[in-house]
């Protein structure tokens, strides 16, 4: 019987890597038109009852946490609409690294490289502004502990689990699979960066380093635990400055 479970689930395995090699560019185009589109249209809906209502809190909600949890919702339905996409993205999980020393070993290294990076950036040679940060985690208009909540757990972790699976889960891992290690890096880091607005280069930055974890590991495990650390550290140190 346990023969028998497990010769079905190694053929899940082949049949979900069979599926994944297959996605096509007609299906990743697909899923990113649908993704952004739906963005867009919420945030088009926004804009038109703040601007009926003369709501100007409504207008500028999308800028801070609101604007994340609806990113994030919106890459959530558009993986449920597309089944080949959530199945490619089942072969960037290995739990295997969750229970590997070097794994955290890894990600301490890839913390220390991170602040390094951005004190120099940000403190020596005053490069990108790191006030940036805090606007796009909107945390000037927070009024409440209860917004403040909100915002930790958007930055924390929703943010950083859903941009570990778009843009090293599906964007990195097909130009990967597609052409090639160094194509999915480049190309997934820089727009990474650009979807960081304010600091872009650092954000590229923090995008390879994510993709080298998950090289180095071949699991989103370890750069979505890096991610959540490094987000939670600079909340926390915005939060108390």
């Amino acid at each position: 019987m346990s023969e028998l479970l497990q010769q079905e689930q190694e053929q899940s395995l082949v049949t979900e890597k069979k599926e994944g090699q297959a996605l096509s560019w007609k299906t990743m185009i697909l899923f990113f038109l649908s993704f952004l589109g739906m963005s867009f249209a919420v945030g088009v809906i926004f804009g038109i009852i703040g601007g009926v209502t003369n709501n100007e809190r409504l207008l500028n909600a999308l800028q801070g946490y609101v604007g994340l949890f609806i990113d994030a919702l919106m890459f959530g339905i558009a993986l449920l609409l597309f089944k080949k996409v959530r199945v490619f993205l089942r072969g960037s999980f290995d739990k295997k690294a969750i229970y590997e020393w070097k794994t955290y070993l890894y990600i301490l290294l890839a913390i220390f490289i991170t602040y390094a990076v951005q004190f120099i950036s940000f403190r020596v040679i005053g490069f990108e502004n790191p006030e940036a940060q805090e606007k796009v985690m909107g945390l000037q208009g927070a009024q409440s502990t209860f917004e403040f909540v909100l915002i930790g757990l958007a930055v924390i972790l929703v943010t950083p689990i859903k941009e570990e699976l778009l843009f090293r889960g599906v964007l990195h891992r097909f130009l990967e699979k597609k052409y090639h290690f160094y194509v999915g890096l480049v190309v997934s880091s820089i727009i990474f960066g650009l979807a960081h607005f304010g600091y872009p280069v650092n954000g590229a930055i923090i995008g390879v380093i994510t993709v080298v974890l998950y090289r180095l590991t071949q699991s989103l495990y370890t750069s979505i635990i890096y991610h959540v650390i490094w987000n939670a550290f600079v909340f926390s140190t915005l939060l108390l400055s």
